[in-house]
This record gives structure tokens, sequence and C-alpha cells, in this order.
């Protein structure tokens, strides 16, 4: 049957993710696949990617997780601060305070 559009030029949501990437220039870009290739080895059934406020973010009912590149780190958002809380100690001040973890794009990537 296909995939079903509701406007004839949109383009697919996770075929936008897949431009987002593509745009993404080294070293970042490896880094991102990995995050978003972890992502998806974790969501429940039925989590769709989108992007939302520009960025590549995992769908459930509402926002689970985003992803992105900027100049010279990468940001992983959690969808609350209660993610954050958890992993405080791990993460330190900066991560608690802007609601976000950032890391260098050459930085390896978590299994978990």
């Amino acid at each position: 049957m296909g995939l079903r559009l509701r406007r004839p030029n949109q383009i697919p949501r996770c075929a936008r993710n897949d431009n987002y990437l593509a745009r993404v220039p080294e070293p970042a870009r490896p880094t991102l696949e990995k995050v978003r290739a972890v992502t998806r080895s974790i969501v429940p059934l039925g989590t769709s990617e989108a992007l939302s406020y520009g960025i590549p973010t995992f769908r459930n009912e509402r926002g689970l997780v985003s992803y992105a590149a900027f100049k010279d780190h990468c940001s992983l958002f959690p969808p609350g601060s209660s993610v954050l809380d958890a992993f405080a100690d791990e993460l330190g001040p900066t991560a608690r305070r802007m609601a976000r973890f950032n890391f260098h794009s050459t930085s390896r990537c978590p299994q978990h």
C-alpha cells in the first residue's frame, strides 16, 4: 500500500530526520547516527521520529528525547528534569541547569 502523506509535497517524518543528519558535518554526524541507533533500539513500540523545533525527536504520545548538532558540541534533550536528576552525579551541574546533556561530537557514545 505504501506510505500515505497528508499533503502531496510532505516529506515522511523519518526522512526528515535522515535529511537533518545528512546535513550534519563530520565528526558530529557519526556520533548522532549512533545516538539515533541506540535510541531506536530502546524506545517503546509505536514510537515515531519527527522534527520538533527543527531537531530530530523520538515521539510516542509525546516527545521522548531529542538530539542535535551544534558548532562545537552535540546535545541530547530528555523530556523532563527527572532523567537529568537521575544522572546528576554523572552529568554534573551544567547539564541539570541547561536541561540537556552536552557532549563533544568526538566523544564515545554511551551504549545505555
